[in-house]
């Protein structure tokens, strides 16, 4: 192995081979769950469990899910191809597929790169956004709660005792736990919930909303959640990028060291003898 790429070059083909087999089997699972759930008639089993909760959403979700596989299905068979071309590449030292490995990862590198960082600008407007966000789907599922358990009350009267009482059983303890989790215990724009919150909130020092209480966590955790695990993988590709440019540069060496052997043999070779003898005397 060092023979051809000297020894950096064949601990770089190790590495690299290695870090293609993990991708290798990551893409795989991916591409076969999606698969799996894709066409198997699993997900369609569960939407019907569930058809009665989600009532007229049922359908929207079925085309969320089915697009979402199909995104994964996708991922998984890149990852696969590209896995594999560095696997080739790596363990055969062809310069080719190496080549097409390099700039495959550069151009993943760039983009991964310009995804982060810009993530990191827009984190502001990002949490804003989602709050927003977070507040509405709050809303509409516990208005959608309330008007499966009471119908004839209507959903727009939220203040009334009767309804709160019918919900807080299942929701109560569920709640206090996240008022513990959060610190937290109330839910602004929301008076149903601001209701149920009050009752069961787990401490009454608590006085923060709960979905600002959620992104405050969030925050709070945001070099693990996000800049940690970009940056490992991120140092990753790099690495990967500089292992196969070790590993083509030290290929190209030997093949140009090959070809000047070759060059000198055929001329010794082609050098005419010249044999001399002596004269007797």
């Amino acid at each position: 192995m060092c023979k051809k790429t000297g020894c950096c070059g064949s601990l770089a083909r190790i590495i690299l081979v290695v870090v293609n087999i993990i991708f290798f089997l990551f893409g795989a699972a991916i591409f076969i769950t999606a698969a799996v759930l894709k066409w198997s008639g699993i997900l369609k089993a569960v939407l019907d469990v569930i058809e009665d909760a989600l009532k007229d959403q049922v359908t929207d979700v079925q085309k969320a899910l089915d697009i979402s596989l199909t995104v994964f299905l996708v991922l998984g068979g890149i990852v696969i191809f590209v896995s594999l071309v560095g696997l080739i590449g790596s363990c055969c030292a062809n310069r080719f597929f190496l080549i097409i490995y390099c700039v495959i990862m550069s151009v993943f590198f760039l983009a991964h790169l310009g995804v982060f960082i810009y993530g990191l600008v827009i984190k502001g407007k990002l949490e804003d956004s989602l709050k927003s966000e977070v507040r509405k789907q709050i809303t509409i599922l516990i208005d959608k709660l309330l008007e499966s358990i009471s119908p004839s009350t209507g959903v727009k009267t939220l203040g009334e005792q009767d309804t709160i009482k019918a919900i807080d059983v299942d929701t109560c303890k569920v709640y206090r736990e996240v008022s513990r989790f959060f610190e937290c215990c109330d839910f602004n724009n929301n008076s149903t919930l601001s209701t149920i919150a009050k009752d069961c909130c787990a401490s009454s020092t608590y006085k923060q909303d709960c979905v600002d209480g959620l992104f405050g966590f969030l925050s709070k955790y945001f070099n693990i959640i996000y800049i940690v695990p970009n940056v490992i993988v991120l140092v990753l590709e790099l690495l990967i990028i500089v292992s196969v440019i070790v590993i083509v540069k030290n290929v190209n060496n030997y093949n140009k060291k090959k070809r000047q052997n070759s060059a000198y043999v055929r001329t010794s070779y082609d050098m005419p003898v010249i044999v001399t003898t002596q004269r007797k005397h």
